[in-house]
């Protein structure tokens, strides 16, 4: 656990990002400096050498993909959310994606079992107003994310949804480049 930022391995700390998860209507927080600077690195490193398949359901998604394998750092965020969600996690599936112009996601009318989805944002080159932003919605709540590197974001469903803005034009040849772990 040294490789998290020590701050956000304080019993408080813990509290109060329980309490922030249970007491808001959308469910989601983001922990900016997650990793210890040198892990950090090394994780964006070794991501840049994953080949990424590109994805294109026009009804769902356009961006580029490759699921991981359990490894030391999705052991490391299963083992930290373990203890901050107070729950055994039985299944967890992990992908590194990159967006950049044309990318996006759509947000879904099908109801989905609740479940929680984890960020790590590894590189992020695209500014908030060429798109690639995370939207987390439910009801009339809604909120946008504007990722930052080595922040990890955890959002619980709950009744709740989420979607990638569309890139556009404005990104050029920036992208963004991220974690995604659903646990289950």
């Amino acid at each position: 656990m040294d490789k998290i930022n020590s701050s956000y391995l304080k019993t408080e700390s813990i509290e109060k990002i329980r309490h922030h998860l249970e007491t808001n209507s959308l469910k989601v927080l983001t922990l900016n400096s997650f990793l210890s600077k040198e892990y950090f690195d090394l994780i964006k490193n070794k991501a840049k050498s994953i080949k990424l398949t590109e994805e294109y359901f026009p009804l769902s998604h356009n961006y580029e993909t490759s699921e991981i394998k359990e490894n030391e750092l999705i052991n490391l965020i299963k083992e930290y959310i373990t203890i901050l969600l107070n729950k055994k996690i039985s299944k967890i599936e992990a992908f590194v994606k990159k967006i950049k112009h044309k990318s996006y996601t759509i947000l879904s009318d099908k109801p989905e079992k609740k479940k929680t989805k984890l960020f790590l944002y590894l590189e992020k080159e695209i500014t908030s107003e060429a798109g690639g932003y995370n939207v987390f919605i439910k009801n009339e709540d809604s909120l946008t994310l504007i990722p930052e590197e080595n922040s990890l974001t955890i959002f619980i469903e709950d009744g709740a949804k989420d979607f990638i803005k569309y890139v556009d034009a404005k990104a050029k040849n920036s992208k963004n480049v991220f974690i995604e772990l659903i646990l289950k």
